[in-house]
């Protein structure tokens, strides 16, 4: 894949060998919605393993329907991920989902890329 490519719910890239995926603002990401970004993200990289760097700034909630599939069916294909996060309120996503949903790659939290 080359480039910067959009889906419905994000930007997907690749830049020195980390898939980057940036989410779109979004006030609530549920199940169906994190099937479907996982399905985009196995399509256009032919399922191919990376390590990730997620960027959920600008969603508001994760449904827990949704963290409990990008813990398990999210996880294929991932060899390590890290979640960037701004506000107190992506802090708490992201420790409720790596505490809560204990996915099983390295999974990390950041405040800046």
């Amino acid at each position: 894949m080359q480039g910067f490519t959009e889906t419905e719910y994000g930007f997907i890239k690749i830049e020195n060998s980390i898939l980057i995926f940036i989410y779109k603002a979004n006030e609530q990401f549920d199940e169906e919605m994190a099937d479907r970004a996982i399905e985009d993200r196995f399509k256009l990289t032919n399922k191919t393993t990376y390590p990730v760097l997620v960027d959920i700034r600008g969603v508001k909630n994760f449904t827990r329907g949704a963290k409990e599939l990008m813990a398990s069916k999210g996880n294929k294909f991932i060899s390590a991920v890290a979640i960037i996060v701004k506000s107190p309120v992506e802090r708490m996503i992201a420790n409720s989902y790596i505490s809560l949903n204990q996915p099983p790659k390295p999974t990390r939290m950041f405040t800046d890329e």
